[in-house]
């Protein structure tokens, strides 16, 4: 037995269930995701969801500062919550980290993200139950924040089903079938799908 779409999402975390949502958004409903357990079973459903914009490469923080707007805006996006909390970031960079965590900083105000550098008296003036000692400078994000891993995974795959596209749970997928060096379809215990 075997079934067609125009494309095929293996795996119902939050990046197969972003990918199925913003195919959508392409008008590319004639989708199916395939997942092998629930929704956001695995890494996913295990992160803390932490959203800050603190990285060493513009692609990086660019994602970064973008996902985090996506998460602020989640509900409008595509109508469910995120569980997205500002509730600010700070790094105390190790010792000879300083200079790194610096540039780290000066890329992300480049790129327009909210951060920035505080001496340690600064830092103690603005956190007084907090110490330190062996740091030359924090890094301050006002803007991050975090959200819920699992709020974020469904909302993204109840977007994409809304507009048409299927998520199937319990369904393994046990290859990936190939021709001619390119992806037709996958194998599961029960069908093909191409």
């Amino acid at each position: 037995m075997s079934e067609t779409f125009d494309t095929v999402v293996i795996g119902g975390g939050v990046m197969g269930c972003a990918t199925l949502h913003y195919l959508a958004d392409l008008g590319i409903t004639d989708t199916i995701l395939l997942e092998r357990d629930t929704l956001a079973s695995g890494s996913t459903g295990r992160s803390t969801t932490i959203l800050r914009m603190h990285y060493s490469n513009r692609v990086t923080g660019e994602m970064a500062w973008w996902s985090r707007d996506v998460m602020d805006k989640f509900d409008e996006i595509t109508g469910s919550p995120s569980g997205y909390r500002e509730n600010q970031w700070i790094l105390v960079p190790g010792p000879g980290s300083n200079q790194a965590a610096i540039q780290n900083v000066e890329l992300g105000q480049s790129i327009g993200i909210d951060t920035e550098v505080l001496d340690v008296d600064e830092a103690e003036k603005r956190w007084p139950y907090m110490r330190f000692a062996d740091t030359e400078c924090v890094v301050w994000e006002p803007k991050s924040g975090f959200a819920d891993s699992h709020l974020v995974t469904r909302g993204f795959a109840n977007s994409a089903r809304d507009r048409g596209a299927i998520v199937r749970l319990g369904v393994t997928v046990t290859d990936i079938m190939i021709d001619h060096g390119r992806a037709i379809g996958v194998k599961t215990i029960r069908r093909h799908i191409r």
